[in-house]
């Protein structure tokens, strides 16, 4: 679809600046208009110096008014859509992408165009990330995996708020694969994705599961198998933590990252949140184990 096109089905969005303004104009015949446009300029020159420029997927702006209409739009559509969209180019053009999933004006959202970027990043890196997990469990319906490093975490928790998959925090993939078992499971069916956790602070356990929107959730509401909730578990509780897996450059750069200082490791009988906060409003079930109970019923 060409640019007329567009403009012809949204013509609401074909606005004219001085006829927006004229609207605020109280006279009769539209003489205070010309000072309502003076007086608009003289205020775009403070409002230019909060502008943020530095962004790379911002465009550049000719005057001072598409400045700032430009950085409203920027931060409407965020610099996360932004990024996913400008990666959709890249495998869109190395057709990277299945046939059903090539024409954008298909998607229905940004959650859904973030699902299929991750989708293409696991296939492109599939080889060279084999060695970087561990397949906890694979059927046709479910992938269940452990990632020991960070970009493994980042590829195979792609469109998820985890803190684990911060690129700009990184110290929370390294705090959590030290002290517990860090697992993501991804239906194949809809790419929904779920983080698990097996924490362990001295002689204490606890296991939670958390949604794609960083929010802790009872097992029921992850709406996956009890079969897999159960193998997740038992297999968490009898493995060695994340750390123990890790190459020794990467045991090095876990390290140093905790040593940094932001985070130090968890003392016993430390509480050791998997997130900065729980912010998920309504019911939340807690879900701790004592080492030794035997597996719960869900």
């Amino acid at each position: 679809m060409g640019k007329r096109e567009i403009k012809e089905q949204n013509q609401d969005l074909n606005v004219n600046l001085v006829d927006i303004i004229n609207k605020f104009d109280t006279s009769k015949t539209g003489k205070f208009t010309n000072f309502l446009v003076k007086m608009f300029r003289k205020s775009l020159e403070s409002e230019l110096h909060s502008v943020d420029k530095n962004k790379k997927l911002k465009p550049k702006a000719e005057n001072g008014v598409e400045s700032i209409l430009i950085d409203y739009i920027y931060h409407t559509f965020n610099d996360e859509n932004l990024s996913n969209l400008d990666e959709y180019r890249e495998h869109l053009e190395s057709e990277r992408l299945p046939l059903s999933k090539r024409d954008i004006n298909q998607i229905e959202n940004w959650d859904e165009l973030s699902s299929i970027i991750s989708i293409a990043k696991i296939k492109m890196n599939e080889k060279k990330l084999k060695k970087q997990i561990i397949t906890v469990f694979e059927d046709e319906s479910y992938l269940v995996i452990r990632p020991l490093t960070l970009e493994a975490s980042l590829t195979y928790g792609a469109g998820t708020r985890w803190c684990t998959t911060s690129k700009d925090n990184p110290r929370y993939f390294y705090r959590y694969s030290r002290n517990g078992v860090l697992c993501y499971v991804i239906s194949k069916e809809d790419n929904k994705k779920f983080g698990f956790i097996l924490e362990r602070a001295g002689s204490d356990e606890s296991f939670s599961v958390w949604n794609t929107k960083d929010e802790r959730i009872d097992t029921i509401e992850s709406g996956l198998p009890d079969f897999l909730i159960k193998m997740i578990y038992t297999y968490s509780k009898s493995e060695e933590n994340n750390y123990y897996y890790f190459t020794s450059e990467v045991k090095k750069i876990c390290d140093d990252k905790i040593k940094e200082g932001e985070f130090p490791i968890a003392l016993e009988n430390d509480a050791v949140p998997f997130l900065e906060e729980n912010t998920q409003e309504g019911r939340v079930v807690d879900i701790t184990w004592e080492a030794g109970d035997e597996l719960m019923e869900f």
